[in-house]
């Protein structure tokens, strides 16, 4: 529930209520090759999370969603390479955004299943070993998916994965974050500056952040009472603008939500909403690989 900008309150803009009454038509038996394995499995913790921290988990629901994660773990083993990397079909160079996307899932899942902490460490070792003082933590390409198409935005996916891992806060971690920090005179790309609002809220960096907000507030599409952020504004893409504007709404509640942030972040979810399937799912960023 938010407030309006009047103070009011406003429950038209409940994200998860829709998705709650079809629980079965989300969590979903993961399947398929290294991408899509992943995106089948990952909405099954953050329903497991939802559920758990609002005390609506139910035992029967656990033991459905847990046997589909274990099952999605299992499965996403054979798309791991022996130096901690994931790739989409198990062959060929490591991807580093479904590194990044596996890690910051298993460390998740960590609390519902058993995660070979091997694995975790693996992964991690993979991602920080191109990282120095002078360096941010990505520095080569990588097939990615989504809005993270660059080397900057590349490295803001994953410092933020990190920060929410509450891994390596010190060292490769602040490194990337001063990199980062040096790259927001060019704000042209709308996935980037939100992204990087969520980084730096995370990182407690809110002077930053907030330059980026103000931003952002300049490229805001205004729907009647709804907000939301487009990469270009002739953008076909829904799934896109659904990302983006979400990491803009996390970055408005990832800190200490004025009143206003409240009323702000209450436009962005009603648009959000508007963009729900039947279930309460959205379309997805990834691209619907082949099966492996």
């Amino acid at each position: 529930m938010f407030e309006n900008e009047e103070g009011n309150h406003c429950c038209d803009g409940d994200i998860l209520g829709r998705a709650l009454k079809n629980l079965d038509g989300l969590l979903q038996m993961p399947y398929g090759c290294g991408e899509q394995n992943m995106a089948l499995l990952a909405p099954n913790i953050y329903i497991l999370e939802y559920l758990r921290n609002t005390q609506q988990l139910t035992p029967a629901i656990r033991e459905k969603a847990t046997n589909f994660l274990t099952s999605g773990y299992q499965r996403q083993l054979n798309y791991k390479d022996k130096d901690g990397a994931y790739s989409t079909f198990g062959a060929g160079p490591g991807n580093t955004w479904l590194t990044a996307f596996v890690l910051r899932s298993f460390s998740k899942a960590q609390s519902f299943i058993y995660i070979d902490p091997a694995n975790i460490e693996a992964s991690q070792a993979y991602i920080l070993h191109p990282v120095s003082q002078t360096r941010s933590l990505i520095t080569y390409a990588s097939s990615l998916q989504g809005g993270v198409s660059d080397e900057v935005t590349l490295s803001a996916y994953i410092t933020a994965a990190f920060l929410e891992m509450n891994m390596y806060i010190d060292g490769p971690v602040n490194a990337s974050l001063s990199c980062l920090k040096k790259s927001i005179s060019d704000l042209s790309n709308t996935y980037t500056t939100a992204l990087l609002a969520y980084v730096f809220t995370l990182a407690g960096d809110m002077e930053t952040c907030d330059h980026l907000l103000k931003h952002l507030d300049t490229v805001v599409l205004q729907e009647g009472g709804f907000l939301h952020w487009s990469q270009i504004a002739t953008e076909t893409s829904a799934s896109l603008s659904v990302e983006i504007s979400s990491y803009v709404l996390l970055a408005k509640l990832s800190a200490s939500p004025t009143v206003e942030d409240l009323g702000y972040a209450s436009r962005i979810v009603r648009w959000l909403t508007s963009q729900q399937n039947y279930y309460g799912g959205f379309s997805s960023t990834q691209v619907q690989p082949r099966q492996g």
